[in-house]
């Protein structure tokens, strides 16, 4: 007997039915004379609704420069020339296919003389940190500025050895337990403000910036992931689980704060009276603490936005009882930069919606799948299973566009069975049907391991009636050092 135990929170209710950013069926082609020339299932995006997103999320984050989304979710070069386009110049990626494919794109656009920035938010090691520096030696690279994420000395080492220009971002873990530099280990020490700090981290820093490989901070709270709304869910407890969610956010925010408060106090500690330390303190000066932090993906970027690290960090440092009357160091000087890294956004999904309601923005890809069975009452099967849609995200793995009804059970391989819950627009459950055959269009819970489950993509370029076939560019992996054509 097919499926599994149905998430509560996602079942019965109505989504993506804002009265401005009401999504529809059509949107992905239903209707259209095309739609029974493609087979099932296939993943379809409307250009129209990337672009939709991406400009709603540069206009939220205060322009472009502010964004650096991870590539992960979209993996493709045209969505990649929508953010390029659209003036973002910073990017994440998980794997080395994405970085070589943002260098081959810039390649190819002639027209395009920016730097990009990509930094590979993993931790590389072996032949795949190698791979990286072979990439450097690719056509387009000498245009995409690339670093790495380390958390150990070894790590700093590996870049050194590869000796290709290649930076690195301190990874701080924030409690997520995957990756970084643990808060943790038994080496602590206190300075003057009451704080205490881990001594591995600031040598972590001290050593890259010696080494002029120090890019920044990244420091990804992904552990604060919770959904806030709900099937049935008030607005007086949607309010409530958005204020507790951003307490939690403000908090590992304020454990930066203090970490880089604390690299900022060693580093005038151990400078002396050198030149560049009274230009420093006087705020005469380019040099820079941290040139850059790089916080949270979709879950918590709109809390981000609302706490200003750099001048909390700012202000906390000029209230230091021995060094704040002394100082004129200006907030710029401390961190270049704090940027936030949503990449689910640009495609958005089932679960994107519920973590972060009422952003205005749309579902661009779906899974359109058709019935293929009724096997008893109250059951319909559509044909997008787990090698079509993500499942790793628990059930229901997606939503059915016009049916709020059907809610999706556990997928096998090529099957998604889904029950009919009973709705008050529902009079006949016992009796609903769909025909063997109607399409549907599935919003994924999860849209990032759903693109990469894909070879190619249905388009629906903005403003033509006409469909495109376009290749997933950066889908899997490298196998081999010389799969990377240099």
């Amino acid at each position: 007997k097919m499926g599994g135990e149905q998430d509560p929170s996602r079942v019965g209710a109505v989504w993506f039915n804002h009265p401005v950013h009401k999504i529809r069926a059509e949107d992905f082609g239903c209707g259209k004379e095309w739609i029974d020339t493609i087979m099932s299932p296939a993943l379809i995006i409307n250009e129209a609704h990337v672009r939709h997103n991406v400009e709603t999320i540069i206009k939220m984050v205060g322009g472009p420069d502010r964004w650096r989304p991870h590539l992960k979710t979209t993996k493709m070069k045209w969505v990649w020339k929508i953010l390029l386009e659209a003036g973002v110049r910073n990017f994440k990626v998980a794997t080395t296919k994405e970085a070589e494919v943002m260098i081959q794109l810039v390649n190819e656009i002639k027209s395009f003389k920016d730097t990009v920035d990509v930094l590979v938010a993993y931790p590389l090691v072996g032949p795949n940190l190698r791979a990286l520096g072979r990439l450097t030696q690719t056509p387009g690279a000498r245009q995409v500025k690339l670093s790495v994420l380390v958390e150990c000395d070894q790590a700093i080492d590996d870049v050194v050895a590869l000796d290709c220009g290649i930076g690195v971002f301190i990874d701080i873990n924030p409690g997520m337990d995957r990756t970084g530099h643990p808060f943790g280990e038994p080496v602590w020490t206190r300075l003057e403000d009451g704080c205490k700090v881990n001594q591995g981290f600031l040598k972590l820093i001290d050593r890259a910036r010696s080494m002029d490989l120090f890019r920044g901070v990244h420091y990804y709270e992904g552990h604060i992931s919770e959904c806030v709304a709900a099937s049935g869910i008030t607005e007086g407890e949607l309010k409530a689980k958005l204020k507790a969610r951003k307490e939690r956010c403000f908090k590992n925010y304020e454990e930066l704060r203090k970490i880089i408060c604390m690299c900022f106090l060693t580093y005038i500690q151990s400078q002396g009276m050198t030149e560049e330390f009274v230009q420093f303190m006087a705020g005469n000066t380019d040099v820079v603490l941290v040139p850059e932090v790089i916080t949270s993906g979709t879950p918590g970027f709109t809390h981000a936005l609302e706490y200003d690290l750099v001048i909390d960090l700012w202000g906390k440092i000029m209230e230091t009882p021995r060094w704040g009357k002394f100082l004129d160091v200006k907030p710029e000087n401390l961190i270049g930069v704090h940027r936030v890294s949503p990449g689910t956004v640009v495609f958005h999904d089932w679960r994107g919606e519920r973590q972060n309601p009422g952003l205005g923005l749309k579902p661009a890809a779906v899974i359109m799948a058709r019935v293929v069975s009724n096997p008893r009452e109250g059951v319909v099967t559509l044909d997008c299973g787990s090698k079509a849609i993500a499942a790793e995200a628990g059930d229901p793995a997606g939503y059915v566009i016009g049916y709020p009804e059907l809610a999706a059970m556990s997928c096998s391989e090529e099957h998604l069975p889904c029950s009919i819950v009973k709705m008050e627009t529902n009079k006949r459950q016992e009796e609903f049907r769909m025909p063997r055959g109607e399409v549907c269009f599935v919003v994924p819970e999860h849209i990032c391991p759903t693109v990469n489950l894909a070879d190619e993509v249905l388009v629906i370029p903005e403003g033509s009636s006409e469909i495109e076939v376009r290749r997933v560019d950066a889908r899997g992996h490298h196998l081999r050092l010389e799969d990377i054509q240099v």
